[in-house]
């Protein structure tokens, strides 16, 4: 039985664990890798806004550690506030989508004989 509780718990866990770790790197990618305007900002945004409404299922209890914020409203407000300071709107945040790789061609080399 406690296996299975622990199984059940899996998924709240990785949902506050990963938000918690988009919005670590998010800071670290401010302040101390490429600052405000740095390119991975938007899709870090819009991993968290993904999240979201597994927080909110899963997270959305008074967390005393966060002086009894609910941790969705805190997520939520730090998606909010950074989206602003970025000059975006939610729409805009969540429109992302991750730009398509180009696919490489094998650059053939052609052999040439000594006659030719």
């Amino acid at each position: 039985m406690t296996l299975l509780t622990d199984l059940i718990d899996i998924p709240e866990q990785i949902d506050k664990g990963q938000a918690q770790a988009i919005i670590a790197y998010y800071v670290r990618v401010q302040t101390e890798f490429g600052g405000s305007d740095d390119p991975r900002l938007i899709p870090l945004l819009a991993s968290l806004i993904e999240l979201l409404p597994w927080l909110k299922q899963w997270h959305n209890d008074p967390n005393p550690n966060f002086d009894g914020l609910r941790m969705l409203d805190y997520f939520d407000g730090f998606v909010n506030v950074e989206a602003r300071n970025l000059g975006k709107t939610l729409a805009e945040i969540k429109a992302w989508v991750p730009m398509k790789k180009v696919a490489k061609r094998a650059i053939k080399t052609k052999k040439t004989a000594k006659g030719d």
